[in-house]
């Protein structure tokens, strides 16, 4: 069984994934995550997560996001996980090497694979 975090500070898409996981993928465990802070890496330690989603919309997402994945990549427990990172369209002019450096495995834009079940079912065959 596949466990997936999401972490993005959006209630909305945290509720359309957890819906979509729990009505498209039963077989997979979801943890949507809402609070994006410092205690993040605690909660995936506890999770120890196959797969990270990680939302990358605004200035905010990418700085905290990019602490939290070089704290994943830095962590024995953590390090394995397989990385998702969700691109809005305007942050794509965000230098895509800077995250694969970093130990991003996918960089999706979130906009192109809104329907949350093509996530679904990308997400688990990865």
């Amino acid at each position: 069984m596949k466990k997936v975090l999401l972490i993005d500070d959006d209630k909305f898409y945290s509720d359309m994934y957890r819906t979509a996981f729990k009505n498209h993928a039963p077989q997979a465990e979801f943890y949507p995550s809402v609070d994006i802070s410092t205690d993040l890496l605690q909660e995936i330690k506890k999770i120890k997560p196959d797969i990270m989603i990680v939302t990358l919309e605004n200035e905010k997402q990418i700085e905290s996001s990019m602490k939290i994945i070089k704290e994943v990549r830095q962590d024995n427990e953590t390090k394995n996980a397989i990385i998702v990172a969700f691109i809005n369209t305007w942050a794509n002019d965000y230098p895509k090497d800077a995250l694969k450096d970093l130990g991003v495995t996918e960089l999706w834009d979130k906009i192109d694979i809104m329907p949350s079940r093509v996530v679904v079912e990308k997400i688990l065959a990865l």
